[in-house]
């Protein structure tokens, strides 16, 4: 059955988002999926399903409300691990998805996830966002006192209309 949990995780995601201002990043890459993402109710809550192309795993998340601790998205969030298949053609389906090219860039101890947007509107056809994730909210201290990658351009972690659930609007038909 597709509706079928087949693993779950709770966690605290902490994170900071940024623009990328060059393509020098591309040196860098360590490894990329082809992600879809779309929004649905799952267990009566508004949830993310993500498919995970390149990997054949299904997921769907369930986030917490947001806060911004020193300029860093902070918040609760809960994943299970679903049938693929059956999600797969949901979401195709559905025929309104996000379409993401996910890139993992080290730099120094940190690992950035670069995504390439590819199905956006005219407005944002060209956006690429890096996400860095911390593990403890103490490592976001460390973080901001490094060197940045040259590529790294403006912080948009506290502006909405960078969320995916926003650019999931954004979505070309």
């Amino acid at each position: 059955m597709w509706l079928q949990t087949l693993r779950k995780n709770n966690m605290l995601e902490i994170e900071k988002k940024f623009l990328i201002s060059s393509d020098d990043w591309k040196e860098s890459v360590i490894d990329s999926h082809i992600l879809l993402q779309d929004y649905t109710q799952y267990n009566g809550k508004d949830a993310r399903i993500r498919i995970n192309i390149t990997l054949c795993k299904a997921f769907i998340t369930h986030k917490g409300e947001t806060k911004m601790v020193n300029n860093t998205l902070v918040r609760e969030e809960e994943e299970f691990q679903v049938d693929f298949s059956g999600w797969l053609r949901k979401v195709l389906k559905d025929n309104k998805f996000l379409m993401k090219k996910r890139n993992y860039v080290k730099f120094n101890q940190f690992m950035f996830e670069v995504d390439e947007f590819m199905n956006l509107s005219e407005e944002k056809k060209e956006l690429k966002i890096a996400e860095i994730e911390f593990k403890k909210e103490d490592e976001i201290a460390v973080f901001d006192k490094l060197q940045k990658p040259s590529w790294l351009g403006e912080e948009v972690s506290a502006l909405k209309e960078y969320e995916n659930f926003n650019l999931h609007k954004k979505v070309k038909m």
